[in-house]
């Protein structure tokens, strides 16, 4: 390792410390294979970047972090294109950036006078983006610009961009747009949907077959016509715009100064169907109701109403086109629903449920070529992905923590602007700075090697996905159920070291809670107290039982929430009532782990030593009209 080697390391450590837990990745874009996440990070997660911030790639396999940019500038709202080459990010809300993703390089996409924000690819050879243009200080418009220079939306020119997000399909595209009109005495507000064909584009100057040149015929004093006809072509025919602009859709209402309108809208990957969640001017885009439409691309045919959603958001259509997965805003509760609806389903069935309120949070999916189905989200507390089949069926969630990524983030800014420095010095120095550098070579080899291992560790540990709950609790539900966990933590891990002193048995049901006491850290006397409005009991199929002789200890409830007032050992029938819906339970298995479960994931646990999480006891009480025994 040479001294300078050396000292990147030892410079990357003082990254490390460095770190600041509140960094939260913001809009990002999945790779087209899925294995990478592109996102910029800032304090809070959401739509906007705020702070400076580098655009980042996450190894979703591997959990770690790659600087891709340089710099103090505010980066974000990231967009791949369809092929993954090159991605397309804003700076400062003014103009875009692009990185060529096989080399690396970053090209700008637009000037820094013509203020763009929120790009979204759109093309990806030649490269094409559309992004919402500053017309005046509360107006945005549409723009399409790329490395083959800008393209004029004139349709677009009278409406305002925004309102929603942007559907990508082959050679075309699909924005929302909205504009105020008169209609006699009234104002009327109109939201619709503008497809942009950009298939078939007009070849350019120099390109193209080029045949041997005929001589001219004498034709300055002929019509274009007869002139075409003498120099031996066909007349031409008028050209046709580029690309073509259609109206496929539109809504209308009096206009109200409430607000909160918008579109969004998703095209199917092979680009024949369309589908608009509407969300009139005069609702609340989170909390009202939003209309499902299937939009015929071409405006030949009217919206079909599919179905209503309060608070219904961000549609994406399944491989197939057959499904289609959405946001829901939850109530009061902050959080966000993932659901899976396709028209022979009596209900739509729901994927995750997961923190962060729909515009402070970001969520998208990805399909994989083998199947299933894979969420990506951003939240406050960090980045969550959850595989389910295809179907939404059967989710697995992961978390990984924010203050992880914060300290890969300034990890992975030192590793980047390090890499620019050369590895070795210059082959000849000129005295006396080569014997400085030979004095101070080996010390830095030697301090280098512990720094080295340090951070490699940090990388791992900063690397490591939780398993978490898909469909967690939310709000007041997930407060107490966080209280749950925390308590019921510390009686599992009393069990097991109770189990340790005595022969791997676990307490027999007339010792509990007492025999947990002493490993509680509580002095002999004191009495045993539950968490305040929580009876925390053992399932009485377990006590006394040796921990190895229990099948799947992973599986196997040993303490539960249970109903005020009655015992503390028991099954199934002592379990508390469900606040609602979105609650569940928290319970500690055999083997000293604790997680949160909904109804039909408890159905599935065991509650004996054998039961193979068949159902041995009573079934789980009914969810309450009102929250109970929390």
């Amino acid at each position: 390792m040479s001294w300078l080697r050396a000292a990147r390391w030892i410079t990357a450590l003082v990254a490390l410390a460095l770190a600041d837990p509140g960094c939260l990745p913001n809009r990002g874009a999945v790779s087209p294979d899925g294995r990478t996440f592109y996102f910029s990070l800032n304090k809070d997660a959401g739509f906007e970047a705020k702070d400076g911030t580098n655009i980042y790639a996450l190894d979703v396999e591997s959990g770690r972090i790659k600087a891709m940019t340089d710099g103090p500038q505010t980066k974000g709202w990231c967009s791949i294109s369809s092929d993954g080459k090159f991605l397309a990010y804003s700076i400062l809300g003014s103009y875009v950036m692009a990185i060529n993703l096989e080399d690396g390089n970053v090209m700008p996409l637009s000037s820094v006078f013509q203020h763009y924000s929120y790009p979204w690819v759109v093309a990806g050879e030649p490269q094409y983006v559309v992004a919402a243009a500053q017309k005046s200080k509360d107006e945005m418009r549409w723009a399409l610009f790329g490395d083959q220079g800008d393209v004029p939306l004139t349709p677009l020119a009278d409406f305002t961009a925004g309102g929603g997000n942007v559907g990508v399909g082959p050679s075309r595209f699909a924005v929302p747009a909205s504009r105020t009109s008169k209609s006699g005495e009234k104002d009327v507000s109109e939201m619709s949907v503008w497809v942009v064909d950009l298939s078939n584009p007009p070849e350019a100057e120099g390109e193209g077959e080029t045949k041997a040149a005929a001589p001219k015929a004498d034709t300055k004093s002929q019509a274009p016509a007869e002139a075409a006809k003498a120099e031996g072509k066909a007349p031409a025919s008028p050209a046709k715009p580029w690309p073509a602009i259609t109206c496929a859709a539109k809504w209308t209402e009096d206009a109200t100064d409430k607000g909160g309108g918008g579109i969004d809208l998703a095209f199917s990957p092979d680009g024949k169907r369309l589908v608009a969640a509407v969300s009139l001017a005069g609702g609340d885009k989170e909390q009202g109701a939003a209309k499902f439409f299937d939009v015929d691309p071409t405006g030949k045919e009217q919206p079909k109403l599919l179905f209503e959603v309060p608070g219904g958001r961000s549609p994406q259509l399944t491989p197939d086109g057959s499904g289609i997965v959405y946001l829901q805003q939850i109530g009061e509760e902050e959080g966000t629903e993932v659901a899976f609806w396709r028209p022979d389903m009596k209900e739509a069935r729901v994927i995750a449920r997961l923190p962060g309120k729909i515009g402070k949070a970001y969520t998208t999916c990805f399909w994989p070529k083998d199947g299933g189905m894979r969420i990506y989200h951003v939240a406050d507390e960090g980045l969550w992905l959850i595989d389910a089949a295809a179907d939404g069926s059967d989710a697995k969630a992961r978390r990984l923590p924010q203050e992880r990524m914060a300290a890969q983030k300034y990890l992975a800014d030192f590793e980047r602007a390090l890499s620019h420095m050369p590895d070795a010095p210059p082959k000849e120095l000129p005295e006396p700075l080569a014997g400085a550098v030979n004095a101070v070579e080996k010390p830095l080899q030697d301090a280098a090697k512990p720094v080295q291992d340090a951070l490699k560790a940090a990388w791992a540990a900063a690397s490591v996905w939780d398993s978490v709950p898909a469909a967690g609790p939310l709000g007041s539900v997930r407060k107490a159920a966080a209280e749950s966990m925390i308590a019921l933590k510390l009686i599992a891990d009393a069990a097991q070291a109770y189990a340790k002193d005595n022969g791997g048995r676990l307490p027999p049901a007339d010792a509990y809670p007492g025999a947990l006491k002493k490993y509680l850290g509580l002095a002999e006397g004191e009495p045993f107290k539950m968490p305040d409005g929580k009876v925390l009991a053992m399932n009485a199929a377990l006590a006394g039982r040796r921990i190895e002789e229990i099948p799947d200890a992973s599986a196997a409830i040993l303490f539960f929430e249970a109903k005020l007032g009655g015992p503390l050992v028991g099954g199934r029938e002592l379990l508390r009532e469900l606040a609602g819906d979105q609650d569940g339970y928290v319970v500690a298995f055999a083997d000293g782990h604790v997680e949160w479960l909904s109804q039909e994931e408890l159905a599935k646990k065991a509650w004996g030593p054998a039961t193979g999480g068949k159902k041995d006891a009573a079934p789980a009480p009914k969810p309450a009209a009102e929250e109970k025994n929390r």
